[in-house]
């Protein structure tokens, strides 16, 4: 099934995982999709030969100097896309894999056309596994209609790395943007071992930076029934190293602002299961 309008941006990683992701990548080509890979030029040489079937872009730019990593900032990824003729546009994770699309594609271009269509992807065990668990916390895909590209600001957020996945559909949602949450078994992953490290509270923090400006200034009702004013005290506290649980107490507000946002998402989302 050809879909020449749909173009879905990624960034595959020459890393140990990298079977999986040519498995996946060739998943989306194989639905008429094409793939965009976003990549420093330092890896560009490790990878086309490797994936003929993607489009390969070189970007100067990466978040080494926070994460240690060349991962891409996802401002990039929309600069990328945009250069770009499909109208249907979208971001991935590089190792999910697509199952049984071609009725699903269809009304991911419909509800595209009015908003962002987002979800969580389906954990399995190996690359042939149909059945798994939806993950509760995350989400892997995103579609929109080229339109919407403006709608995300500079940021710092990086493919790969935490919150940028809840802060992608909650700032569509506060520009006033129809948002859309899929619930369904076509997007796969395979489960392998992941761990905090600094990135999670750095990126957790410009989460929290990015959302204040928000709370008087939306119209959906976000952060009315959430309280954000202990939040520089707690930061504070983290930094100097103040009182006994200073760096527990911080990630007690992080929770708690997670779960309030994955419910709030959920509750001003279309929620479509399939």
């Amino acid at each position: 099934m050809s879909n020449p309008n749909i173009t879905l941006a990624t960034s595959i990683v020459p890393d140990d995982r990298l079977k999986i992701q040519l498995v996946a990548s060739k998943s989306w080509v194989l639905h008429g999709i094409d793939i965009l890979s976003v990549n420093c030029f330092d890896e560009l040489n490790k990878l086309i030969d490797k994936f003929p079937h993607v489009d390969f872009v070189g970007n100067d730019r990466t978040g080494r100097h926070l994460t240690g990593k060349p991962v891409v900032f996802i401002n990039d990824i929309l600069h990328h896309l945009k250069a770009t003729k499909s109208q249907t546009l979208g971001i991935i994770n590089s190792d999910i894999i697509a199952h049984s699309l071609n009725n699903l594609i269809p009304k991911i271009r419909e509800l595209s056309k009015i908003g962002l269509v987002y979800g969580p992807r389906l954990d399995i065990a190996n690359s042939k596994e149909r059945n798994g668990v939806l993950d509760p916390f995350g989400f892997d895909f995103f579609f929109f209609h080229r339109s919407l590209l403006d709608v995300w600001k500079e940021s710092q957020f990086c493919l790969g790395m935490p919150f940028w996945d809840h802060w992608f559909p909650l700032v569509a949602l506060l520009e006033n943007k129809n948002i859309a949450k899929l619930h369904c078994n076509n997007f796969c992953h395979v489960s392998h071992s992941t761990h905090r490290d600094s990135s999670f509270f750095l990126f957790n923090d410009h989460f929290v930076q990015k959302l204040i400006p928000y709370i008087k200034h939306n119209t959906v009702g976000f952060g009315t029934d959430f309280d954000f004013s202990p939040y520089s005290d707690l930061k504070s506290k983290a930094i100097n190293k103040q009182g006994s649980n200073y760096n527990q107490n911080l990630v007690k507000f992080y929770d708690k602002l997670t779960k309030y946002v994955l419910n709030f998402l959920d509750q001003n989302s279309q929620i479509i299961k399939l």
